[in-house]
């Protein structure tokens, strides 16, 4: 006779590892503090004018992106590497491609004119490039459009509030732009 107690349960047994809300969840807080909010930038509905600072706040470290992101990265990496490892292999031209791509992009420090710049925003895409790994290889495809869809809900129901607390949302005048969580 089989005891509940000792068996492993199967992924469709009400366990944490079948229901993926913990995991979206998780992959939303690490969108909502890796987006680089200006919330240090005012601006008055129409544009911001200044494009100088909008370049040098994009241009700053932002410890809490950074964080989300190496967060991401070891999340991703941690549980790859946690179920059978070497499992991955390529199939087809566009795993080529994308390798290729990334691989191409890695190659791009070296002839960069600002190679500390360029070295943050590969990293940022390969770390970026590991956590959509990470969610091609967890979720089935229906999983993996609602946490799409749950994650854009949640981005656009936030850019809504921003806009009505900000008092942007002027909606019927010609110069007004959806900005949501950043500047137009």
């Amino acid at each position: 006779m089989n005891d509940l107690s000792t068996s492993k349960p199967s992924r469709s047994q009400n366990t944490w590892s079948s229901r993926p809300w913990g995991i979206f969840i998780f992959l939303l807080a690490v969108f909502v503090f890796s987006t680089p909010l200006y919330r240090n930038i005012s601006f008055s509905g129409i544009a911001i004018d200044d494009s100088l600072a909008v370049s040098n706040v994009m241009n700053r470290d932002n410890l809490t992106r950074i964080i989300a992101l190496i967060a991401l990265g070891a999340f991703a990496l941690f549980n790859l590497l946690r179920f059978k490892p070497g499992r991955f292999q390529i199939n087809g031209l566009l795993g080529w491609l994308i390798l290729f791509y990334l691989v191409w992009a890695t190659l791009s420090i070296i002839w960069s004119i600002d190679p500390r710049f360029t070295t943050k925003r590969i990293g940022i895409l390969l770390l970026l490039s590991l956590g959509a790994l990470y969610v091609a290889a967890r979720f089935s495809f229906q999983e993996t459009i609602a946490l799409v869809f749950f994650i854009c809900a949640v981005a656009i129901l936030g850019g809504f509030v921003t806009e009505l607390r900000t008092h942007n949302f002027l909606p019927f005048y010609g110069f007004w732009r959806f900005g949501g969580n950043v500047p137009a």
